[in-house]
């Protein structure tokens, strides 16, 4: 009798125990696969942050290559305005000299009469 006894009592345990196993397996492969699908979800955000961070590092590039090229368009435009700027100095010095000349000759012309 006690031998039935702790026969069912082992049978009980042990079923028992294959049901807690069984649940904490359950339990564990879902954790495998919450694991596993936060995984597939960080590795595609590095992907996506690799893709951006490349893209961003070209317009970086671009940027500065573009902005290489205005500092040597500006350089060249205040050379040219500068250039310009004497010529114009330049001209209006010349026509002033003309038209004191011209003011001079008609001032002597004008004493002849």
């Amino acid at each position: 009798e006690d031998f039935e006894k702790d026969l069912s009592e082992a049978a009980a345990k042990e079923k028992k125990a294959i049901e807690e196993f069984a649940e904490l397996k359950a339990a564990k492969e879902d954790e495998i696969s919450s694991g596993r699908k936060l995984q597939a979800e960080l590795d595609q955000q590095i992907a996506d942050l690799k893709v951006q961070h490349a893209q961003a590092f070209q317009e970086l590039e671009d940027t500065e290559e573009q902005l290489a090229l205005d500092n040597t368009f500006l350089s060249n435009l205040k050379a040219k305005c500068s250039e310009s700027e004497t010529e114009f100095e330049q001209r209006v010095k010349d026509r002033l000299d003309e038209i004191a000349a011209v003011e001079e000759t008609i001032k002597i012309l004008n004493e002849d009469e």
